[in-house]
């Protein structure tokens, strides 16, 4: 969705990520999701810790035009709170 939208939509031809270098768990998923390395900027956050700026291109970016499992549109009216109506 963020994807499409970035790609897509508004046309941009590389989406950028920072993440610090001690984020492991972020570092790990952002690379499994897609994710490239485009550079490392040294002690940006403190003495030794570091920041990764992650790249996405859509030549690579498996998630263009994916639908999530169980998405759909609704198919009825839904009621807000304040008694609008949304068709």
């Amino acid at each position: 969705m963020v994807h499409d939208y970035a790609f897509n939509q508004i046309g941009l031809k590389k989406l950028l990520a920072l993440v610090r270098s001690d984020n492991y768990l972020a570092l790990s998923l952002d690379l499994r999701a897609g994710w490239k390395i485009e550079t490392l900027v040294r002690d940006m956050y403190g003495d030794g810790v570091h920041c990764f700026v992650l790249y996405m291109k859509p030549e690579f970016c498996r998630w263009l035009n994916h639908t999530p499992k169980g998405w759909r549109v609704p198919s009825r009216t839904i009621v807000c709170s304040d008694n609008l109506s949304v068709e």
